[in-house]
């Protein structure tokens, strides 16, 4: 799930839904959010940390009380990354979690504002 930052409510409220409803069924669910911990002045790891290949998928997941959804945030920004190298851990990250999970939802909010999401959403099905 990808949209301009314009209908950021809509678009997350979307998103939610979808994983939540997979969720109730019983699905497996990883819940992408790019704008988690955007800003923050310490942001845990997260996706941008494993399509540079210092985390791997699992390390980074976290789970909502109460929620079965996993969860994953943006992550730390860096000024060193290799689109080359981003594509090798975006294949190997999405490998772990079709293992790991039935649904992969990416809330990317506006990507175009964000290259280094980039190689993520090339691969998006």
């Amino acid at each position: 799930v990808a949209s301009p930052p314009e209908d950021k409510a809509q678009r997350s409220r979307v998103a939610w839904q979808l994983a939540n409803a997979a969720a109730a069924r019983g699905r497996r669910v990883l819940f992408i959010d790019i704008n988690a911990g955007k800003g923050q002045k310490n942001p845990q790891p997260g996706v941008l940390d494993v399509l540079r290949g210092e985390y791997p998928l699992e390390a980074v997941c976290r789970y909502a009380p109460g929620s079965s959804v996993a969860l994953i945030g943006r992550g730390r920004p860096t000024a060193v990354f290799q689109e080359a190298q981003a594509l090798y851990f975006a294949h190997r990250m999405l490998a772990e979690a079709n293992h790991s999970f039935e649904l992969v939802v990416v809330d990317g909010g506006a990507l175009a504002d964000d290259l280094n999401v980039l190689p993520l959403v090339a691969m998006a099905d």
